[in-house]
């Protein structure tokens, strides 16, 4: 029996060394990449692979205590574990340690920092709350969420929302409104804020287009606030301001300016209380507008048209039509046959007959003197030349009638009227041969003066 339990705790001590020696082997890979990663400047890798060393052998050593120490100084140099790590490793590491100094300045520099940082702190501390200003009060917080102070601070953050608040309420204008919702976006009173702010912002505007007295500012407050507080106000003062506007502009003859106002105002104010004057002067105004368009139209014109005489003539006339002086005007007319002129007669016919057909040509030139605008009477001279030729023999040709000459001379009389600055049209009647004969052309202004 006792030989079987010194068996028994014999085989229980060798299993226990050899895991033992497996989870220190373990433990050494952990340390081996943990310092691997210090080297990268991979402090908190280096950090997690430190704890898993820690957890394969159940502890610590100077080894590991030292890595986790530089990782922590290098992470944050105010960290209160770094006070900690320090006593730790002096306790642990054998006296002659290399490494026991250079922890014991990392320890005395931490110490330095830390009292540093509790001096700044006091004195953000002391600028939050003797200051009393959102800026002030906004860094200490930034700086310490977790300081010692930072509810004492917080209560002081709270007292000031408070206090803003109620100094906005007081002032009661849309830049004090601004400001504190620009400070206080998270506030529990920033739904009230914003609604006090649009009233401000109406009742500023209202302010501003009284004061300014403008068309602009009325019309700006009535497109920003169509539904606002002083909606009825701003729009007898804009339609009384538009009545005023438009009748200084018809007194001083500025006609378009003032049928454009009396205009808007009909379209704003359709029911307003002045709509009647208004419609009648519209009607005045563009009465007005109208005559005097008609006069811009009565303008003196040159003119090129193109002509026709019922002898079967066609031809161009151009020419000027003088509002205050007399005009003038030339003609020239063919017939289909004009390139059979020869201006020559070769031979001479007793009488006409179907054989022979007529090529001709004619010119005129005359004055026209305006009668009232815009009706123009022209009169002038001119002269045919005639001459025939046999129509299936086209070699004979330079023809002429016996007891008639190839050349003819005539008046001619009729009306010229002008459309706008556009058009030219002409009537009139032309004697020719003891003939009367008709004749028109419509043309174009090609210049106005």
């Amino acid at each position: 029996m006792k030989k079987t339990t010194i068996f028994t705790c014999f085989i229980f001590y060798l299993f226990s060394y050899t895991c033992l020696a497996q989870n220190t082997n373990i433990a050494k890979a952990y340390y081996i990449n943990a310092r691997e990663a210090y080297e990268k400047k991979d402090f908190k890798g280096s950090m997690e692979y430190l704890e898993n060393a820690k957890q394969e052998i159940k502890g610590t050593n100077p080894d590991i205590i030292y890595l986790e120490l530089l990782c922590n100084y290098n992470i944050d140099k105010l960290n209160p574990n770094i006070d900690e790590l320090s006593m730790e490793f002096i306790n642990s590491a054998n006296s002659g340690d290399e490494r026991i100094n250079e922890v014991s300045l990392i320890s005395v520099e931490h110490k330095e920092l830390v009292a540093k940082e509790k001096e700044r702190e006091k004195e953000m501390y002391n600028l939050a709350v003797s200051a009393n200003e959102l800026t002030y009060i906004r860094n200490y917080l930034e700086a310490y969420p977790s300081g010692e102070r930072a509810k004492e601070i917080e209560a002081v953050l709270e007292q000031k929302e408070i206090t803003d608040y109620n100094n906005a309420l007081e002032i009661n204008t849309v830049e004090a409104y601004v400001t504190f919702n620009q400070n206080y976006p998270n506030s529990d009173y920033f739904s009230e804020i914003k609604t006090r702010l649009d009233k401000a912002r109406d009742f500023e505007l209202h302010e501003k287009a009284l004061k300014e007295d403008t068309v602009y500012y009325y019309k700006l407050y009535l497109t920003n606030y169509p539904d606002g507080n002083y909606r009825e106000e701003i729009e007898a003062a804009f339609e009384n301001k538009l009545l005023i506007t438009a009748n200084e502009e018809f007194k001083t003859d500025n006609v378009n300016a003032a049928l454009k106002t009396y205009e808007s105002y009909r379209e704003l104010f359709p029911e307003g209380k002045n709509i009647y004057v208004v419609n009648q002067r519209i009607e005045e105004l563009q009465d007005k507008i109208d005559k005097e368009n008609k006069l811009n139209d009565r303008t003196s014109a040159n003119y090129f048209m193109l002509t026709y005489s019922s002898d079967n003539l066609f031809g161009f006339q151009f020419g000027k039509v003088h509002l205050n002086k007399i005009g003038a005007y030339f003609n020239l007319n063919v017939n289909k046959s004009v390139t059979k002129l020869q201006f020559s007669i070769d031979h001479t016919i007793p009488e006409l007959s179907n054989e022979y057909e007529e090529a001709s040509i004619s010119s005129s030139f005359g004055l026209s003197y305006k009668i009232t605008y815009p009706i123009w009477i022209y009169a002038g001279g001119g002269v045919k030349y005639i001459e025939y030729f046999q129509k299936d023999n086209e070699d004979f040709a330079g023809i002429e009638v016996e007891g008639k000459s190839a050349y003819n001379f005539y008046p001619e009389i009729g009306l010229q009227v002008k459309i706008k600055k556009i058009i030219v049209i002409k009537t009139g009647v032309l004697y020719i041969d003891s003939d009367i004969y008709f004749q028109g052309g419509i043309g174009i202004q090609t210049r106005n003066w």
